[in-house]
Formats: C-alpha cells, structure tokens, sequence
C-alpha cells in the first residue's frame, strides 16, 4: 500500500524542485528580454532626436546658402534691398530658432574712416542715417569684420558695427576670431561654437550661437585658400536661439523621461574633438524647458537608467548629444 502511495507523495515535491529553479530561470529570460526590447526603444528615441536636430541645423543653414548668394550675384546689396529679403523669407514663422540675421563686410585698415563715413551718410532706412556709427571695439587692427547689415535691428543694437574678431561678449575671443578667418579660409558653412549669453527683450539670459558662410567675388577663382582671401569681400551669419531651436525635438510626453544635453566637443579641421582634454561647451539642456521630472533616475545610478552619446557634425564643428533615462519609463512591470 506504502509503494503505491509514495510517487504520489513525490511528485510534488520533485516538481517544485524542478519548477522553481525553472520558473527562476525563465523570469530571468524574459526580464533580460524585456530590457533589452526596452533599451532598443530608448536608442531609436535618442537617435530620432539625433536627426531631427541635425536636419533643423542643417534647414538652417540652407538660408545662409540663400543670402550668400544674394550678395554674389549682384555687385553690391544695399541695406534696404536686404532688409526686404530677410522680410521675404518670413523667418520668425518658418525658423524661429532665428534670432538674427546680418551680413559683415571686411574692411582693410586703410579704408577704415571711408567706410565708417559711407555708413553714417546712409539714409537709405533711417532719414538721420547713422550719425554715431563707428567701428567697435575701438582700436587699430590691420583688418575688421564689421557688422553693418543687421536684421532685425530692434534689440540687436549692440551687434551694429561690431568686429567680430574681437567680440568681447564671446568667452574665448582668440577661439572666435579663428572661427572668422577660418569662415574666409574654408569657403564652407562655418559655426563659432562658443555659446554666447544674450539678454532678450524680456531680460531673461539665453544662449546663442553664431554660424556664418563666407561671400567671395564672383569672377575670382576660389579653389585654393589663398585665392579664397583674395576673393573674400565679406560674410553672412545668423545668430539663433539654441532653446527655439531645440522646441519640439522630443514630443511633450517623451520629454517627461528622455532627457538630453547639447554639447560643442571641438573642430573638425584641427582635430581637438578627438582630445580627451578638450572643454566641452554645454550649448542646451533639454531640462530648461521640461523641468526636472520625477522619473529621472540619479545620475549616480548608473544601473537604473540607459544612456547614450550620439555625435554629429555641424559647420566645422562636432556636438554631442548626451541622451539618458530611467530604465522604469520603458520597462512594464
């Protein structure tokens, strides 16, 4: 009786012996599964994002194309006909990242009292013309590039005659005038990369960054880069809002766990973005607009929450995007 009873008595027990090591394993095989389902969605966020900033910088960039050809194709561009071009192409509702657009003239030492006298005589859009227009900041240098054309004006005063080279709102100015003459040298769209803090109307501080493409006579050879200097007569630049530019990249419930920061890592043509060395530039933080979010994970906690570092290229220069988020936000119970 005892010998018909006692497989009966264990089989249960050799069952769980069994079934919980197995269960065990098999939670294992779907919880790896799981997470890596989960972190296959965040990367194809975060490269979602990669491209979606890379093709507004790039749009961007198409309307210098335009204004460089504007001034390339006609012996000279008066301050009214391009006031009137900016206007045309509608920029506060087709790219409200714009701040600003403008166009630099080069200006040789020699010429330098002719031109600010041609400036202060301009009535063209102001009856008074410019009166108090000079070059700043003063000082002698064998050459400027001078900000003469500036759109809007309105809260951009400041920018009016300015040599870029010499820009005392950049933190590195010495970094800032390569960027000017490798804007001539190169004859590709070039980007400063060195934030700059500007006050709005409002009075609130925000960065800015400048990109700029150079504008060469048109009958002058330009394949070499000494024919390019000779060629060089001036630059079109536009300084933009990185926050506008950077609005709607992650849709409002993204945003809520995805978060990214914006960097500027070095140039391209010397090689200082490869350096392990080398200051990183924070350009945004996508937390300036959606807060920080109760379902970020610390980012001490390196075992709770995904992260990647996708790079591109933007005129000359190479940014990083720094994508994190909390493994819980993709992960289902």
């Amino acid at each position: 009786m005892l010998d018909r009873i006692r497989p009966w008595i264990l089989l249960p027990s050799a069952t769980l012996a069994i079934g919980i090591p197995a269960s065990l394993l098999l939670f294992d095989v779907v919880q790896d599964a799981a997470e890596r389902t989960a972190e296959h969605r965040f990367e194809r966020q975060a490269s979602d994002a990669q491209h979606s900033i890379e093709a507004r910088v790039n749009s961007y960039g198409d309307i210098l194309y335009g204004m460089a050809a504007l001034f390339t194709s006609q012996p000279s561009v008066s301050r009214i006909q391009f006031r009137r071009y900016v206007e045309s192409l509608d920029l506060k509702n087709r790219f409200p990242g714009f701040d600003v657009v403008n166009y630099a003239q080069l200006v040789r030492a020699a010429d330098r009292a002719r031109f600010e006298e041609a400036v202060r005589k301009d009535i063209s859009l102001n009856g008074r013309g410019y009166p108090e227009f000079r070059i700043k900041p003063s000082g002698e240098r064998p050459e400027y590039f001078v900000l003469v054309y500036v759109e809007p004006m309105g809260g951009f005063e400041f920018a009016f005659g300015l040599d870029m080279g010499v820009n005392p709102a950049v933190q590195d100015s010495r970094a800032l005038a390569a960027a000017v003459r490798e804007t001539r040298d190169s004859g590709r769209l070039t980007s400063s990369g060195l934030p700059i803090r500007i006050k709005g109307k409002n009075g609130r501080e925000y960065v800015g960054l400048a990109m700029r493409l150079g504008v060469y006579r048109s009958e002058m050879p330009r394949e070499t880069v000494e024919q390019r200097r000779e060629a060089f007569f001036g630059s079109v630049g536009a300084g933009f809002n990185v926050e506008n530019l950077m609005k709607g990249v992650l849709d409002k419930r993204t945003s809520t766990y995805l978060h990214f920061k914006l960097y500027d890592v070095g140039s391209v043509a010397d090689g200082t973005a490869s350096r392990n060395d080398q200051k990183k530039w924070l350009l945004f933080d996508s937390e300036q607009m959606s807060g920080p979010s109760s379902t970020r994970a610390d980012d001490t906690e390196t075992d709770t929450r995904f992260t990647s570092v996708l790079p591109m290229e933007v005129g000359g220069r190479v940014w990083q995007a720094h994508f994190r988020a909390p493994k819980a936000a993709y992960v289902d119970g």
